[in-house]
Parts: structure tokens; C-alpha cells; sequence
């Protein structure tokens, strides 16, 4: 009589194993929703160093009771906010910090206490949203003489809105639309570079986000009528801010 072999699998295990993949994939997808490659590098080294676990949407110590696992975040907290801050783009250390935060107030709330605020996050945001103003290097009433001069000589409508887009600050950000230059192309260009060259300003790696002309972003400081005819403004204004 011949015995009955059982499968090296059942289906109970392959539905075992089939469940064990589908939690890992999920897992991996919130690990690195978001985050750049380094930052998703620095995530996972985080999660090592603190031994944190996904539990639906909050990553929690795998460790200790409710207490010691909000105390095990918060110097999660504290060692990328201070100790290596300077490792973590700032989107990334946004998304992590965030994830953290998140973790310690859903514990926190299980514990009958308030929701954690960290209190670097909104500071952060603030620095890292918006562009870069143009770095303005000279004195700040040199600054506001230029925009003041290219209002007077409608080569914009506001000196104040010409203000938002430039700074002494290296950390500013402007978050208002790009200032309209009512004269030519080529006029800004001109503009541009001779500042740059008297070292009022240091050039910003992207125009578009400040300036356009006629309806289109300044692309660049190239190209362009020169219309040299056309320099006697801009001479002029060069000249007093010097």
C-alpha cells in the first residue's frame, strides 16, 4: 500500500510565504516613498541604529513599552536634528523628521499625553521652500537704490517686488512670481552681467524662477539683440549705485 507523501509546501505555508512578501514590498514602498537615494540610504541606517519597525502608518521601536519607544524616537529625533543635520538634504530630513514626529504623537496619544512637536520642522520648511533669492553682496542700500532707479526708469513696475527676489541673506527664499522687466532682453542681460562684475551680486545658477521677459523666463545671459544703442539706462544706473 502506497503512502500519502504530504507537499513540502502546504498552502497554508505558500499563503504564509505569499503574505511575508506582500508586508516586506509594502514596507520597502513606505521606506523610500519620497526620499532620494541618499536619503533612503540614511533612513534605513536610522532605522537600524533605533530598531523600528513599520505598524501601519508610524515607525515604531521594536523594543520596550510605551515610554521607553517615544523616548527610543525622540533620540531619533535629536541625533538627525543636531548631531548629523548637516547629512540630510532638506526634503529628506523633512520626510524623516516628519515620520518620527508622527511615531512619537501616535504613542504618545496612547498614553493619554499631547501630540509632539519638533521644533525645527517649521523653520525648516521655511528654508526649504520657495528658490534662492540673488545673492546681493554690496550694502542693503545699494540694493534698494537699484530697485528704486529701475522703477524710476520703467525698467520694472515695483522696486519692491525687484527687492523679494534679491537678499544678503545666502539662507533667503522668495516664494512670489518672477519679477516682469518691461525693457529688452538684452537690457537685463547687460544689467546682470555688470552688477556681477562689480560684485554687487553673485550669479543664481537658474533665472527662470526670477525674471521674465516679455511673458518668457530669462534662460539664461546669453543671446538676445544687443542693442547696444539701448545701454544709456542702464549706464546711468551702474554709474550712481557705484
Amino acid at each position: 500500500m502506497k503512502k500519502n507523501h504530504k507537499p513540502s509546501h502546504s498552502k497554508l505555508d505558500l499563503h504564509a510565504d505569499d503574505l511575508s512578501k506582500r508586508l516586506q514590498q509594502e514596507e520597502k514602498i513606505k521606506d523610500e516613498h519620497e526620499l532620494t537615494n541618499e536619503g533612503t540610504k540614511l533612513w534605513y541606517s536610522l532605522k537600524l541604529k533605533y530598531k523600528l519597525k513599520w505598524d501601519r502608518n508610524y515607525c515604531i521601536p521594536t523594543e520596550g513599552n510605551l515610554e521607553k519607544k517615544a523616548a527610543i524616537l525622540r533620540k531619533a529625533v535629536n541625533f538627525i536634528s543636531y548631531d548629523n543635520r548637516e547629512m540630510y538634504e532638506p526634503t529628506d530630513f523633512l520626510i524623516i523628521i516628519d515620520r518620527l514626529t508622527l511615531s512619537i504623537s501616535r504613542l504618545n496619544a496612547d498614553m493619554g499625553l499631547p501630540p509632539y512637536h519638533h521644533q525645527d520642522i517649521e523653520q525648516t520648511k521655511k528654508q526649504s521652500s520657495g528658490v534662492s533669492c540673488i545673492l546681493w553682496i554690496k550694502d542693503e542700500e545699494k540694493m534698494k537704490l537699484l530697485a528704486t532707479l529701475l522703477e524710476k526708469n520703467e525698467c520694472i513696475e515695483k522696486a519692491n517686488e525687484w527687492l523679494e527676489h534679491f537678499s544678503t541673506d545666502t539662507q533667503e527664499k522668495v516664494e512670489s512670481a518672477p519679477i516682469q522687466w518691461l525693457k529688452n532682453k538684452y537690457e537685463l542681460q547687460d544689467l546682470l552681467r555688470r552688477l556681477n562684475a562689480t560684485g554687487h551680486i553673485q550669479y543664481p545658477t537658474k533665472y527662470q524662477s526670477h525674471f521674465l521677459v516679455k511673458g518668457k523666463p530669462l534662460d539664461g545671459l546669453g543671446g538676445g539683440n544687443h542693442d547696444y544703442h539701448k545701454r544709456e539706462t542702464i549706464d546711468k544706473i551702474i554709474k550712481e549705485i557705484n
